[in-house]
C-alpha cells in the first residue's frame, strides 16, 4: 500500500450488508470505544464499522465450525457461538 494512501482505497469490492438496529449498534459502541481509548500515537489508521467488520471476517477465516445442515442463521449463529467458547 502506498504511504499516505487511505486503506478503503486499496480495497476491490463493494458488499452491502443489512443489518436490525441493535447489531448496528454494536458496531457503532466498538467503533466509539476503539477510537475513544486509542492514544494518539496510535490514531495512525481510521477505525469504522467497515474495520470491524473487516477483522471479524479475517478472525474467523481460519476457524473451524460445522457447516454441515445448516438450515438458518440461527443455527449458524449457534454453531459459531460453540466454536467461540472453545
Amino acid at each position: 500500500m502506498e504511504s499516505g494512501t487511505p486503506k478503503f482505497k486499496t480495497f476491490d469490492v463493494r458488499l452491502t450488508v443489512l443489518f436490525r438496529e441493535d447489531q448496528l449498534t454494536f458496531l457503532d459502541k466498538i467503533v466509539r470505544e476503539v477510537n475513544k481509548n486509542r492514544d494518539h500515537e496510535y490514531r495512525k489508521e481510521r477505525i469504522t464499522k467497515n474495520t470491524v467488520l473487516r477483522t471479524f471476517v479475517d478472525a474467523f477465516q481460519s476457524a473451524r465450525f460445522n457447516l454441515k445442515n445448516v438450515q438458518d442463521e440461527t443455527t449458524l449463529l449457534t454453531r459459531i457461538r460453540e466454536m467461540v467458547k472453545r
